[in-house]
């Protein structure tokens, strides 16, 4: 193997890393990651735990153009709230009702990196 191509794929591999963690960091902050950072195919679907907390869901991404939509669900009716979806790097859902509770959930129409996340 030639250095050039190691040198290469070690950039490549921190590149990755380097995304990874500024995912986290951007949802940390959000109260609770329901579907950890990573790559997320269009089949992927995330659901936090129900609460009568929440009042936003977000699903964040680095990557430009990524297809997504967050929710929040109540456990009364199952009706959806504040349902957003955009290519936006942060596609955020609010709903703010404290007697009713309700989870997070998102869903991906195509592949990209991402993260789900709810907060209070």
């Amino acid at each position: 193997m030639r250095r050039s191509d190691t040198r290469s794929r070690q950039l490549v591999v921190a590149a990755a890393a380097i995304v990874a963690a500024g995912v986290v960091a951007a949802v940390a902050h959000a109260g609770y990651i329901y579907l950890p950072a990573g790559y997320h195919t269009s089949a992927d679907v995330g659901n936090s735990t129900y609460s009568t907390s929440w009042s936003s869901s977000t699903n964040y991404s680095p990557d430009c153009c990524f297809d997504k939509q967050v929710t929040l669900i109540d456990n009364v009716t199952y009706g959806w709230h504040g349902t957003a979806r955009n290519t936006n790097n942060s596609t955020i859902a609010n709903w703010y009702e404290p007697s009713t509770g309700k989870k997070g959930h998102c869903q991906h129409f195509m592949g990209g990196q991402s993260a789900c996340s709810v907060a209070p």
